[in-house]
């Protein structure tokens, strides 16, 4: 994906969109928003929001890598040259048609992203095995990003970026 920041934008959003749906609605059914509450995020729901835009994020990846076509949706072809991929990310399908008809929920005879994710995640595929991050817990996490920042919180100044 290559432009300026202003083409870029609307691009990466849409690029993006599959991902950030999916992760919203998970934040959503997470702290279990209904009505007015589930149209936007509130405090409670942020946090939960960043860690589902990140898993997605790692799917969304996992499902491009998949999709051949670039058309959003799998197909059984696409499916079954994959599964060597889908191997490499922890999972090894016995019989590809029937898997494919358990992921396709709606039985289109194409995998659409958010069927993907569901059966990805029941899976527990993993696009980097052996990365360590995700066995930490969370509030670890946290107080590592707190204190990597704390020299310059304590004299009032945001951290700077690095220059590109």
């Amino acid at each position: 994906m290559q432009g300026t920041l202003g083409e870029l934008g609307p691009r990466a959003t849409e690029a993006f969109a599959p991902a950030i749906k999916c992760a919203f609605h998970a934040a959503m059914s997470y702290t279990q928003s209904t009505g007015k509450d589930a149209e936007v995020v509130s405090k409670e729901e942020f946090r939960p929001l960043m860690i589902f835009l990140g898993r997605y994020f790692e799917l969304l990846i996992m499902f491009d890598q998949v999709d051949m076509s670039d058309d959003r949706r799998l197909d059984r072809r696409e499916f079954e040259l994959a599964l060597p991929l889908l191997t490499s990310w922890g999972v090894k399908v016995a019989d590809p048609d029937e898997e494919f008809r358990k992921i396709d929920l709606d039985g289109s005879g194409r995998v659409r992203f958010d069927e993907f994710a569901g059966w990805a995640l029941a899976h527990d595929l993993d696009l980097t095995p052996g990365d360590t991050r995700d066995n930490v817990p969370l509030n670890e996490l946290e107080h590592n990003l707190a204190s990597r920042h704390a020299g310059a919180a304590k004299h009032g100044e945001a951290p700077r970026p690095k220059a590109v």
